[in-house]
């Protein structure tokens, strides 16, 4: 094809995906490792085994921590060997959790907050119960009286508690997601794809990662407001300092934390972001300049185990010791 090399690094990255291993033996045929996986990678064969059915595993180990007994490994990690998005540096080591150590170097014990932190995961499958409202609430407030920059404050939350406006607006955002996919996916619109970078370059919409999530919302392998009871959609003032993204981030942050402390589970959801391209979803929620949708929260009660420690990308960290005749890379 025509299109430009640079364009082709950015949208077909040579990519290395994760693979798992499942021991048959202690399979038992939950199936939980299939509901827990948001791209659907390991399915179940007819003999009600586990196995690796999809390729696509970013290594989110979604399915190795809900299993109850322990019968899945991540054998190989997910990176990018070639293209925009390259790994870099490349094949980063996965490692879990540092032990503790307290402040003279000798083994301690996680604080409450440090486990909080650490064993959250994303959950995706949800209790039908609903989501009682004072429990919304000290979401909300946690959010609320999270940090800003410059104490600007610049969200403002709506909640979402009736499902059939929920499915509703799934609705409207899986056609559109599945539109995207084939642009990704097909030769000749990746000139589309082009065009559209050039005039909003935002290469995060183009990772890898991205793609394959807008491939399963398309298909219908992952249900674009994942089915949860209550959607708590985290809007954004445009004029906030340094941008309303990493305010939200923030505030986001402190709202999943105090949705696990009471018992729920909660799944930050970027697709609703889709609703910033629907004026008549937009007039129908009352959002106005110069509010826009940066994110949303699913939240609900975890229908089985969605969290504990799991493995991550060890990045190299730099030092700058007291002393020291320059920095100091620790591997």
């Amino acid at each position: 094809m025509s299109l430009d090399k640079k364009y082709l690094d950015l949208f077909r990255p040579k990519i290395h995906w994760g693979k798992i291993e499942i021991d048959v033996e202690k399979c038992t045929g939950c199936g939980q490792c299939t509901e827990n996986c948001p791209g659907k990678v390991p399915a179940l064969n007819d003999e009600g085994k586990a196995y690796m059915g999809r390729e696509e595993c970013i290594t989110c180990s979604n399915c190795a921590v809900t299993c109850p007994t322990e019968a899945i490994t991540i054998k190989e990690t997910f990176f990018v060997e070639e293209g925009y998005f390259k790994t870099i540096p490349a094949d980063i080591p996965y490692k879990y959790p540092a032990p503790p150590l307290d402040a003279n170097g000798k083994p301690s014990e996680y604080t409450s907050m440090e486990k909080a932190v650490l064993e959250r995961r994303s959950v995706r499958n949800f209790k039908d119960t609903p989501v009682p409202e004072p429990l919304i609430r000290r979401i909300l407030e946690a959010g609320r009286h999270a940090p800003s920059t410059g104490n600007c404050q610049p969200w403002r939350f709506i909640v979402i508690t009736d499902k059939a406006l929920m499915e509703e607006i799934g609705a409207r955002i899986q056609p559109m997601a599945l539109m995207v996919s084939t642009m990704y996916r097909t030769d000749e619109m990746l000139e589309m794809l082009a065009a559209q970078y050039e005039t909003d370059p935002q290469p995060g919409m183009f990772d890898p990662r991205v793609q394959g999530g807008v491939y399963c919302v398309g298909q219908g392998i992952l249900p674009p407001l994942v089915n949860a009871p209550a959607l708590i959609v985290l809007l954004g003032d445009e004029r906030a300092i340094s941008n309303p993204e990493i305010n939200i981030g923030i505030c986001g942050t402190n709202m999943t934390l105090v949705a696990n402390s009471l018992g729920l589970g909660a799944c930050w959801v970027g697709f609703i972001t889709l609703v910033n391209m629907m004026p008549d979803v937009m007039e129908r929620l009352g959002i106005e300049a110069p509010y826009k949708v940066i994110a949303s929260l699913a939240v609900g009660y975890p229908a089985f185990k969605q969290h504990g420690m799991v493995a991550r990308e060890a990045k190299p960290v730099t030092w700058f010791r007291p002393g020291a005749d320059g920095p100091e890379i620790e591997q």
